[in-house]
């Protein structure tokens, strides 16, 4: 607001008309009365109607300063002419206490330095593993008005959401508002707003709250991001697709997504991959075989009633037993023979055998997965168990009695139905059992692993597999069914969950929960299993009564009771799974996608994507203080240097003795003359492309030493310049390979020493000495526990015999260009190594604590 200084000049319209007609004197004294208070300083009017102006530190009285500085700057020795310039910036300085812009701040009041650079140590200290990677996140809107009204009706829009902590409604996903973008996708106007500091994530549909003035305003909904895509494996499939492949994601709606491809089948077509689903229990290493079925019969098996390991026969001497089975097929593993179309097949164990004849049989193909170790008896070459779990030992006799149930109570030697594992012979009733059987000490336990198996090749069919131990699948141990005194407590265990029962400290795992008869099924990882007479344990340490305990004759017997699934791989490098490495923007939830190549837009899978949470972009390193100082890859390009490879040399030999080459057009280019007269063929240069020439390609390939030097000349003047530019020189890589380039990289990190300060300390750089601010610095902006170090640079003399030698300025650490100068004529802090050695000036950079 203006005040006006004079208001003498409004005196006369004060009076009435008949004063100023008939009395002008008395309307005169009056003004000039007023004239005198308004223009004479120490008068109150002149004084009242300035009273604005003094209160304002710009226009106030010189005299009215040191009521200023005693209010805002009682402890700072100031100049009178800064004092107005100081006031009005001293709360940014006080708020900015102990941060590098505090200190600039402070150079730039007091000391008008305006150059100073502020360096904190524990940045730049080398620690192991420590450097983040950061994802860019942000979140996709659905379009609105960006008019946003609280409670109390005030109105709000996104320029009062910078910088401000948000909700997620839904998620209770919480961050900070870094900036807010428009996108025009799909035709309509798209805020995205970019967050920080993000705890949790957001979802679709959150609604987007924050606090402004003590009212909770929402921003808009959250429509969601591309976070996840489903490959279709009945969809686009394509071969030769490698881990890390970044993809474009191609819809009808989204744009700029990419994914990384996190997993494919590298194996051949017609391959099997296993994959263990289930360890089980009671399983041995010596015993233990991986059957996979080696011929499928195509049959109509809805019923799936065939029984694993029942026997198969042809009636032709061709035999097997069953391994797998599905709504069409058998999978069978041929002990004798195989099976041929159109032959009956019967079973040999039912009580009542069935015979069928299938629609189709796949050839027989025992490729995978190899000899088994208990047949092959070869641990390092042969399928075993290459890992057990859970071990718990057990004292077993192993004997099988199925041999000896014909044979008479009073035989003179029973192993002539079978052989017995004792010492004894012969075996008859009055031979001691110890002598008779031997009891056997076996490590039983979960399958962790199978090692040395191999996947075949040229299967065109589903393939089945079962793990069975045939010495612990006889003794028919099963799991157990634990029976509670209060049957609602059975409810309260989930399958999967282990238990361990008191006392004995035996462990198990749950598999079954009955709530209606209140028991649970329990795999124990133990032979005899639980006793029944102890409590059992969670791992919450909450135990329960068990009241009775029996055999589960539902589940499959120890030894047979693991699964592994075995799929038939069909392509090579088939894409599998993949991440989202940038979520793009407009992406909608559900529809459907194509990975392209990037560098040509190639399909490469397919497959249906999820937009439901909040998006990332690619990500960056926000910090390097575990990089260290070496090489980077420079990427091959037109300029990389080329070598030839040995089939390189191969093929000159060809051309030197009269033979073809592949392509054609290599042998036609290696005779055409080149400018320096000679052949390209002709690396030596003695006028005959013979097999020297090719001794010295292929010493060239080699990188052998006893090259010829003029070879290397010519190779990298005359002949790789030429051979770049054959059109057929891309396609033929198999001639020649680039020679990989490197640059150097210097992170700029440093080994902590035993300084303690350097964790905790800051560097100041300026053209000041320490001695000239460090008081007055420290009794403002300085933060407490922390060290400060002074770095200064200076001007000297240097006597007028000294000779000049060289000169070199840098202001970027030294990883710039030669000719990246500073000024010498005016040094700045910025000027961070200055080396100098001339007869007018030198430089130093040495911190002073």
């Amino acid at each position: 607001m203006e005040i006006e200084k004079n208001i003498s000049i409004f005196i006369e319209q004060q009076f009435p008309g008949i004063y100023r007609e008939d009395g002008a004197e008395l309307v005169q004294l009056v003004k000039d009365y007023y004239e005198f208070l308004e223009t004479q300083s120490n008068q109150s009017t002149y004084v009242s109607r300035r009273m604005f102006e003094y209160r304002d530190v710009d226009t106030t009285l010189s005299n009215m300063l040191i009521f200023f500085k005693k209010k805002f700057l009682a402890d700072l020795p100031l100049k009178e002419n800064t004092i107005q310039f100081i006031v009005k910036n001293i709360l940014d300085l006080y708020r900015r206490k102990g941060t590098p812009a505090g200190i600039e701040l402070f150079f730039a009041i007091f000391y008008q330095e305006f150059d100073v650079e502020i360096i904190y140590p524990a940045e730049k200290m080398f620690k192991i593993s420590n450097s983040k990677w950061r994802k860019g996140t942000y979140l996709q809107l659905f379009p609105n008005t960006n008019l946003f009204l609280s409670k109390t009706e005030k109105e709000y829009s996104y320029k009062d959401l910078i910088s401000k902590n948000i909700t997620g409604s839904s998620s209770g996903a919480k961050a900070a508002v870094s900036r807010i973008n428009y996108m025009i996708l799909n035709g309509t106007k798209t805020p995205i707003l970019f967050i920080d500091s993000v705890q949790g994530q957001f979802e679709r549909y959150d609604d987007i709250l924050t606090n402004i003035n003590g009212e909770v305003v929402a921003f808009g909904r959250v429509a969601g991001s591309l976070n996840e895509i489903e490959i279709d494996e009945d969809g686009t499939v394509t071969s030769n697709n490698r881990l890390g492949d970044i993809l474009d994601v191609s819809s009808t709606y989204g744009s700029s997504g990419k994914a990384i491809v996190t997993g494919v089948s590298d194996r051949l077509s017609g391959e099997i991959v296993y994959e263990l689903i289930n360890g089980g229990y009671g399983y041995t290493v010596e015993n233990t075989r991986l059957l996979v079925s080696n011929q499928t019969l195509i049959l109509n098996n809805s019923a799936q009633d065939f029984i694993p390991y029942e026997r198969l026969d042809d009636g032709l001497g061709n035999q097997g037993i069953v391994i797998g089975q599905s709504v069409s097929a058998l999978g069978v593993r041929m002990n004798t023979g195989f099976f041929s179309f159109g032959n009956p097949i019967s079973t040999l164990d039912r009580g009542t055998n069935i015979t069928f004849t299938p629609v189709g049989v796949v050839a027989k193909n025992e490729t995978s997965p190899g000899t088994l170790f208990p047949d092959g008896g070869n641990a390092n070459t042969d399928v075993i168990v290459g890992l057990l779990t859970n071990t718990s030992t057990a004292e077993i006799i192993t004997d099988v009695v199925a041999p000896f149930v014909g044979v008479s109570i009073n035989a003179a030697d029973y192993e002539t139905a079978a052989p017995m594992s004792g010492s004894a012979s012969p075996v008859n009733l009055s031979t001691p059992l110890d002598e008779a059987f031997d009891i056997q000490t076996l490590t039983i336990g979960r399958i962790g692993r199978f090692d040395n198996i191999f996947e075949g090749s040229g299967y065109v069919n589903q393939v089945w597999a079962l793990p069975e131990d045939d010495v612990m699948r006889t003794l028919d141990r099963r799991n157990q069914l634990l029976r509670f005194s209060d049957p609602g407590e059975a409810s309260e265990f989930q399958p999967g969950e282990t238990i361990i029962e008191v006392g004995t400290g035996i462990e198990g795992i749950v598999t079954s929960v009955d709530t209606t008869f209140g028991y649970i099924s329990v795999t124990p990882f133990d032979y005899y299993g639980f006793s029944g007479t102890n409590n059992i344990r969670r791992a919450n340490n909450d135990q329960y009564t068990i009241v009775g305990v029996g055999v589960d004759y539902d589940s499959r017997p120890f030894g047979d009771n693991a699964i592994v699934t075995s799929d038939t791989e069909f392509a090579v490098g088939r894409i599998s799974s993949v991440a989202v490495y940038n979520s793009g923007f407009g992406y909608v939830d559900g529809e459907s996608v194509e990975l392209l190549r990037t560098t040509d837009g190639d399909p490469r899978a397919s497959g249906t994507l999820r937009a439901q949470t909040q998006g990332k972009s690619n990500g960056y390193w926000a910090d390097y203080s575990s990089h260290l100082n070496g090489f980077l890859t420079i990427p091959n390009g037109n300029d990389t240097p080329i070598l030839p490879k040995e089939e390189f040399a191969s093929q000159a030999l060809r051309v030197a003795v009269g033979l073809g080459t592949t392509p054609p057009e290599f042998e036609v280019w290696l005779e055409t003359v080149a400018s320096d007269g000679f052949a390209y063929g002709d690396i030596n240069m003695n006028g005959t492309f013979e097999s020297a020439d090719g001794e010295q390609f292929l010493k060239l390939a080699q990188g052998a030493t006893d090259v010829l030097e003029t070879t290397v000349t010519r190779w990298n003047d005359i002949v790789a310049p030429s051979l770049r530019e054959q059109l057929w020189f891309e396609p033929n890589s198999q001639l020649w390979s680039y020679v990989q380039q490197y640059e150097y990289y210097d992170a700029g990190q440093k080994i902590q020493d035993s300084d303690f300060f350097q964790e905790y300390s800051y560097q100041i750089k300026s053209r000041l000495s320490k001695g000239e601010y460090e008081k007055l610095l420290k009794e403002n902006v300085h933060l407490a526990g922390t060290k400060m170090f002074g770095d200064f640079i200076y001007k000297v003399e240097i006597p007028q015999n000294t000779k000049a030698r060289f000169l070199r300025l840098f202001n970027d650490d030294g990883r710039g260009s030669p000719l990246d100068l500073a000024n010498v004529n005016v040094l700045e802090a910025s000027v961070t190594n200055f080396t100098v050695d001339t007869t007018f000036v030198t430089a130093d950079h040495e911190p002073t604590p």
